[in-house]
């Protein structure tokens, strides 16, 4: 009994994790979120989505209407991963323009899965994945000639460590 008590307990506290997501998932790569850009890192909860294997590959450009429309949105904020930076703009879908940006640091624990943001070399907020889900999205312009595009939608969930 207690054995299998043990085994369910090992189990459990391995359970499914987030462990999958590595350093390549983030660089040179866009991200999206609901939060606006001035609010990420004031909240304890971040959701993160990036779209993958968009189709037909030659609107992957267009990828910004696609997203306004997966979070049915009027503001959100689009955060491209770079190399070691991190750009942050809020976008306004009903003014067609920024209102916010920002460019800060990153680093990314494939270990630990904690992603870390820096301003000026110092931390300000250090997240921890705490899931992970893929969808699938579509989406199309109501033109004359309609472009139609697909997508699977990469989500994360994090929370915040520090405060």
């Amino acid at each position: 009994m207690k054995t299998a008590i043990l085994f369910i307990f090992l189990i459990s506290s391995f359970g499914i994790s987030a462990q999958d997501i590595s350093e390549s998932e983030f660089k040179n790569s866009n991200w999206f979120t609901e939060i606006n850009g001035g609010n990420i890192f004031k909240t304890d909860t971040i959701i993160i989505s990036k779209l993958t294997n968009i189709e037909p590959k030659k609107y992957s450009h267009m990828r910004m209407f696609v997203e306004m429309d997966y979070l049915e949105a009027d503001l959100f904020s689009a955060l491209e991963f770079r190399k070691n930076d991190i750009y942050i703009q809020e976008i306004d879908k009903d003014a067609c323009g920024f209102s916010y940006s920002e460019t800060l640091k990153w680093e990314f624990d494939n270990e630990t899965q904690i992603l870390r943001f820096y301003k000026n070399d110092n931390l300000i907020a250090e997240y921890e994945i705490i899931s992970q889900k893929t969808n699938f999205t579509e989406w199309s312009n109501k033109e004359e000639k309609p472009i139609e595009i697909s997508a699977n939608v990469l989500t994360l969930e994090l929370i915040k460590l520090r405060k």
